[in-house]
């Protein structure tokens, strides 16, 4: 969408500066206000000034007023992905460990076995699918995938040390 043509809700207003000529991008009357965001727009302009040979980083940034870094990263982010396109953010990104068979398997132990620990929940789920969790990911996968808390027994069965009973969470109101 070009800021001058009819079909632009924008309005361009140009402005001297030294070097050349700015264009500026003000709200068109009626516009909620801001310039709005270019996805790719002088990050592609820039990569592709230097990608064409039209100078070096730093040549290319002064040509466009962005910082000479800003070149190098986008220059750098097309030719590894050959776009501009913006990354997902944050989260794991890796495989799970935790299939829909492990987590079965897990409902089936704790039904079997509801004293288990974790860390022997951790131990038989190694042994069955050759993968090694930590407790606390134990913990997590227990608690929130099956909705399953500890339960301590009376004071009387207390005796061995650690082992707790897993039962239902509660349904919180």
């Amino acid at each position: 969408m070009n800021p001058g043509s009819t079909t632009s809700r924008r309005t361009a207003i140009g402005v001297g500066r030294p070097g050349g000529l700015l264009t500026l991008v003000a709200p068109a009357a009626g516009d909620e206000g801001g310039v709005a965001h270019n996805r790719g727009g002088i990050g592609q302009r820039c990569s592709g000034a230097y990608e064409d040979g039209a100078g070096t980083f730093k040549e290319v940034a002064e040509r466009f007023s962005v910082g000479e870094a800003s070149v190098n990263r986008w220059v750098s982010l097309k030719r590894r992905t050959g776009s501009l396109k913006p990354s997902a953010l944050g989260g794991f990104r890796g495989p799970t460990k935790y299939t829909d068979e492990g987590l079965q398997f897990l409902r089936d132990t704790l039904a079997a076995l509801p004293g288990s620990t974790l860390q022997e929940l951790c131990d038989a789920y190694e042994e069955e699918f050759g993968v090694r969790v930590h407790t606390s990911s134990m913990h997590e996968w227990v608690r929130k995938r099956l909705g399953m808390t500890r339960k301590r027994g009376s004071a009387s069965r207390r005796s061995e040390i650690g082992k707790t009973s897993w039962r239902p969470a509660k349904a919180s109101a």
